[in-house]
């Protein structure tokens, strides 16, 4: 805890900065008070003109003030405190910057990971859905239809091995898979909405 010590200082002096800064390295609340007033306003100024919020340009002007605050001991070795303050706000005002623009592109990278994560997810749900409709549809067909559309797509047997292994011709499977094919795009269209 740092006990500010209180001090004497005229409201109605014309202070100069090597004044109040002399009596601030010693703790004097009052001239840091004189301090903060009369540059308070154009670092202000210049952090809202950026930020065009008055939160963050109050915030930055505060943390401007705390690190004067923090380094009074050396300030007295400051030939133009003018335009150290001015950097300072500069610096801190770019800092703040550089932060809301990384947290801004982590943030669109959470977004992007949730939108792909979502996507993927509904990808997966319509994909499982249109597996589930097809399974249906290939469970409506006939007998001897559904027993030759299995082997074929399902156990990726040629037109050749399934007309050997159920002993009928080739031409006989080619037919039943085309309207095994049509008649499960036919179910899926009208189960779906969606045009196969």
């Amino acid at each position: 805890m740092v006990l500010l010590n209180d001090c004497k200082v005229s409201l109605n002096k014309n202070h100069n900065d090597e004044e109040l800064l002399q009596k601030i390295t010693l703790g004097c609340k009052r001239s840091f008070e004189i301090l903060f007033k009369k540059y308070h306003g154009p670092l202000y100024y210049y952090a809202f003109r950026v930020f065009r919020d008055e939160a963050i340009a109050d915030d930055v002007v505060h943390r401007v003030f705390i690190k004067i605050w923090d380094l009074r001991k050396s300030l007295s070795n400051i030939k133009s405190f003018r335009n150290y303050i001015y950097r300072v706000n500069r610096n801190l005002v770019a800092q703040e910057l550089n932060t809301i623009s990384r947290n801004r592109k982590l943030a669109e990278q959470v977004a992007d990971r949730i939108v792909t994560s979502i996507n993927a997810v509904e990808e997966e749900v319509i994909y499982n859905n249109l597996e589930e409709i097809a399974n249906e549809a290939i469970e409506r067909l006939p007998g001897k239809r559904k027993e030759i559309f299995k082997l074929s797509r399902q156990n990726g047997f040629s037109h050749k091995e399934i007309a050997h292994k159920l002993n009928i011709s080739e031409n006989t499977v080619k037919v039943s898979v085309s309207k095994s094919l049509k008649q499960i795009k036919d179910y899926m269209s009208i189960n779906t909405g969606i045009s196969f």
